[in-house]
């Protein structure tokens, strides 16, 4: 059965085309679906398979870039095109964001991320994604599926954040709303509401930068490479 929340998107495309939306809302936030435009461009990469690890790696760069500059422009799958071609040309580039990994592939990753520490709350989340990505390190399939589950790890790693830090949401959309003082009188109101809850969201998930779509994408190309 076709998911409502991808209705434009051909059955063919469904699964991997959810794993992205759900990936880009817990990154912005708002509405739950992808607009006609983003359906449209989601569409035409996954016709020329392009995976699921890149386009979520060109959101997080994208998301990157947004923290350092915060920008007028809504997050959305158009606005990741330019990071994706320098993705796919140039897959094995890790952003300075990021600290490197040590270690090689899924392997060095789970090792990092058990010395991760993490609030009393977070704990079980964070067992549970190091347990996930410690059975997939050790499977021998195919890096395609490795990262798409190991992506969809970290995302609800990142979702359950969000929940256990409720209490926090509004002090968070205080400081978000100071940051962003200078577009106040630039947007409409859902525009604005929409601005506030990125910032919160991507405050929250720059506390744990090894957690996201660019740590797997770099530890799945190591894995392949044997670097």
């Amino acid at each position: 059965m076709a998911n409502p929340l991808l209705l434009d998107i051909p059955e063919q495309h469904q699964e991997k085309a959810e794993e992205i939306r759900a990936y880009l809302v817990l990154v912005r936030g708002g509405a739950p679906f992808l607009s006609g435009a983003d359906c449209t461009l989601l569409v035409k990469w996954l016709d020329e398979k392009v995976s699921i690890a890149a386009i979520t790696t060109a959101i997080d760069r994208v998301a990157a870039r947004r923290r350092a500059k915060r920008v007028r422009s809504r997050m959305s799958l158009n606005v990741c095109k330019g990071e994706l071609r320098k993705i796919l040309g140039h897959k094995t580039k890790t952003p300075k964001e990021l600290k490197p990994i040590k270690n090689v592939g899924l392997k060095g990753l789970v090792q990092n991320l058990r010395r991760l520490d993490v609030p009393t709350s977070l704990s079980t989340a964070k067992q549970v994604l190091v347990q996930t990505l410690t059975n997939l390190s050790q499977n021998d399939g195919d890096l395609e599926t490795l990262a798409k589950k190991a992506i969809k790890g970290c995302r609800d790693f990142h979702e359950t954040v969000w929940r256990i830090c409720e209490d926090q949401h509004e002090q968070l959309q205080l400081q978000s709303e100071q940051e962003l003082a200078s577009l106040r009188n630039l947007l409409g109101e859902q525009h604005w509401r929409e601005m506030v809850e990125e910032v919160m969201r991507d405050k929250l998930r720059s506390r744990f930068p090894l957690i996201s779509a660019q740590s797997i994408w770099n530890a799945i190309n190591l894995s392949e490479n044997g670097a």
